[in-house]
Parts: C-alpha cells; structure tokens; sequence
C-alpha cells in the first residue's frame, strides 16, 4: 500500500518535471533528438549533386555573423545556408570554428559560383571572398565537394521560399 502512493506521488512529481524540462530544452535550441544544441535559425533541406544536406538557413546579420562559429561538428549531411536579397562580395571567415568546412558561393538560382574546398579554423582571421558576386553562401563539412564531385556551374535545388523573386 506504501509502494502504490509512493509510486503515485512519484509519477505525479516526475512527468510534470519531465514535461517542463522537456518543453524548456526544446525551445532553448536544444535538439532532445541528437543531444546537440542547434542554431536558433529556420532549417530546410537542399541538394547538391542529387545529396541531400539538411540546412540550418542564416538569414538575419545576427545568424549570418555567427554561421557555424562554435558548434563542434558537422554531419556529412548538415550544412548551413546563408541567404540574402542580393548578390554581393560575400566574405567568409573561420571565426571560432572548431572543425574545417567547405564553402560555396552561389548565384540567385543556387548556381554554383566558387569553391573554396577544405578551410581550416587555423586560417583565421583570413577573410575567403568568391570571384564574383555571390546571394548565397552553402557552408558543408569538408571534403564534401570533393566526396560528391561538386563543381562550379554545378546547381543547388533550394527551397523556393529562400530564392530571390525573380528566381521562384
């Protein structure tokens, strides 16, 4: 009879405590799935070369001046897109990274305009620039443009909510 109200007691105590601290890590950016914490941005799935990369998208300065700074790794699946309205000189830094990544310069239809392959945290406070004028920027784990074969003039199928209007 003790066991049964204690086990009560406990259950009534525990699943509410176990709901609360569920609902709080999975609004902190905390992913309960992976165990790892997550960017606070919009995620989608993209692909490059027929490989599906799922994205964290960093579309506000906040975001993009963060990009992957901090995170420990990367899954050979996971990227993240950085997006803007227009095409412009989009510069690259390694700041606080703690692992080396491909980066891609693309055009408005996703249009692969420059490769820099392999980038090394160590390579901080260098700034990688693309030869033209870029409106998105695909960070992917390194060597996954040379795994997949990816190269310029290759395209990105985005999602159309991300591309430019002209573009959709």
């Amino acid at each position: 009879m003790l066991s049964q109200k204690l086990t009560i007691v406990v259950a009534l105590f525990l699943v509410p405590l176990g709901l609360l601290a569920y609902f709080a890590l999975s609004s902190s950016g905390w992913d309960l799935w992976t165990g790892r914490a997550t960017s606070s941005g919009t995620k989608a799935l993209i692909t490059v070369k027929d490989v599906p990369v799922r994205v964290d998208l960093a579309t506000t300065p906040k975001l993009q001046q963060r990009g992957l700074s901090g995170r420990e790794q990367l899954e050979p699946d996971e990227g993240m897109l950085f997006v803007w309205e227009e095409a412009a000189p989009r510069g690259i830094w390694m700041k606080d990274m703690r692992f080396p990544i491909d980066i891609l310069w693309l055009d408005g239809a996703g249009r692969v305009l420059d490769i820099k392959r392999n980038a090394v945290p160590e390579s901080y406070p260098e700034v990688f620039y693309p030869r033209t004028p870029a409106t998105f920027v695909l960070e992917l784990s390194a060597n996954f443009t040379e795994l997949h074969s990816v190269s310029i003039g290759d395209v990105v199928k985005l999602p159309q909510a991300v591309l430019p209007p002209a573009q959709r």
